[in-house]
């Protein structure tokens, strides 16, 4: 499948010197003094200045040509990593969507906040679901609905390694975007699944994950209100983020889902 997604996103991109480019960056830093108790140092409490640059720091540049167009974004923190990569078609009906971007779990998660030194992210998790950037397959339709296809997820509750684990289907995402008068809906579900494979494990489950979720904003004016309500099962498994979201686990005889 990655290789797919880079040969079209190569064929889609010849000729590129011609479309309209338009570069971008910004430089996300935290710059602060903490104040640390004597239970955070062990010892006599002190006042420490704090001065980070953000692993959502990003150079990239945004491409159009005729039915074609793409987005191309750098992580700017050391080491550098690859956000986003991607080209879309024009299909008349729709879009077609090749390479590396945001799923449907990605609303109202381009803040960039902070509660402790050694993160930016640490939001993420509480009351959302978001899981970032994924190699993908996707279709966008111009009446709102589409589908997505990414790497599937393997699940190992009985932390066996991933050598015995099959994943047969693709990592499904769907949803529909609703945007009418100041209001904007906005359900999305997601699914995963793998398998125990009994000539290479001593078991022999199926693990499946999933994740919905519910966003919405409404605009008053200049103000505004967004909210989400999600659940699911098994989510950090399914590759959700968030800190404090347990992977999916065992007890010793059963395999325990969260």
């Amino acid at each position: 499948m990655k290789k797919l997604v880079l040969t079209v996103l190569v064929l889609m991109m010849v000729g590129l010197s011609f479309a309209k480019l338009n570069v971008y960056a910004q430089m996300r830093m935290g710059w602060w003094y903490e104040m640390q108790d004597e239970e955070m140092t062990g010892g006599e409490s002190r006042l420490v200045m704090q001065n980070n640059l953000y692993s959502n720091s990003r150079f990239g540049a945004k491409f159009a040509m005729d039915k074609v167009s793409g987005q191309f974004e750098m992580g700017m923190k050391s080491p550098l990593n690859l956000r986003v990569l991607y080209g879309k078609y024009d299909l008349g009906f729709g879009r077609l969507v090749l390479g590396k971007t945001y799923t449907g779990f990605s609303d109202f998660a381009d803040q960039a906040v902070t509660c402790n030194w050694s993160f930016d992210d640490l939001l993420v998790g509480y009351g959302m679901l978001y899981d970032s950037t994924k190699n993908q397959i996707g279709l966008d339709l111009n009446n709102g609905f589409y589908i997505k296809m990414m790497e599937g997820a393997k699940m190992d509750p009985w932390s066996e390694g991933t050598a015995g684990i099959d994943n047969i289907i693709p990592k499904f995402n769907f949803g529909y975007k609703l945007k009418k008068d100041g209001l904007y809906l906005h359900p999305t579900f997601g699914f995963a699944m793998s398998n125990y494979n009994k000539d290479f494990s001593l078991y022999d489950d199926s693990v499946t994950a999933y994740a919905f979720a519910l966003s919405g904003k409404k605009a008053f004016g200049k103000s505004y209100i967004k909210f989400q309500i999600n659940y699911g099962q098994n989510v950090r498994d399914y590759g959700l983020l968030g800190y404090q979201i347990p992977l999916a686990s065992n007890d010793g005889t059963d395999i325990m889902l969260y």
